[in-house]
């Protein structure tokens, strides 16, 4: 919707996933929006599903799959910062609110900050007790395991724990060309 509202929904099911077992994205974002009086540029501001990468995806990269210059849409660009995410990944999710904003210091120099805030079930193994054991990676992703055996599995791997994640990143560029 114009240049500074976008809206995207994903609806995606691997093969030999049950019909309850299915990744689902929607995010919104405002981007591009000039507070010139204060000297605060908003690049983003997302609320839903959301990519976070920084350092090429070398200090963190919110993927199942990892490539440090890919952004999904057909062609490679270094991914920086956060970005709305319409991606098939469906287990290192971020699912909250997200901004980054630009202060200018002067007409060469700036400093960019990013904040994040997620909460996101993850598929998990518990143990026999309810207590938590490890997170898992599963394609497909099967709620009681390949075999289905639930005298060995106690609680469903798929979606059993929630995930709090939270964090910012600061940069500064001295000129332009750092």
């Amino acid at each position: 919707f114009g240049d500074q509202l976008k809206v995207g929904l994903l609806y995606h099911q691997n093969m030999g996933e049950r019909g309850e077992v299915y990744t689902d994205k929607f995010s919104t974002s405002l981007e591009d929006i000039d507070f010139k009086p204060i000297g605060v540029f908003f690049d983003k501001i997302i609320l839903g599903n959301y990519n976070v990468s920084f350092g090429q995806g070398v200090v963190m990269e919110t993927t199942d799959y990892f490539s440090p210059r890919r952004t999904g849409y057909g062609f490679t660009k270094r991914a920086e910062g956060i970005s709305p995410d319409l991606s098939r990944s469906s287990q290192y999710l971020m699912q909250g609110i997200a901004s980054q904003y630009t202060y200018d210091l002067s007409s060469s120099s700036n400093i960019r900050f990013t904040q994040f805030i997620s909460m996101h079930p993850r598929d998990a193994i518990i143990n026999e007790d309810g207590s938590f054991c490890t997170l898992i990676t599963m394609q497909p992703r099967l709620e009681w395991g390949v075999n289905e055996d639930q005298n060995k599995i106690y609680h469903p791997l798929t979606s059993s724990v929630n995930e709090l994640t939270w964090g910012g990143n600061i940069r500064l560029s001295p000129t332009l060309s750092t």
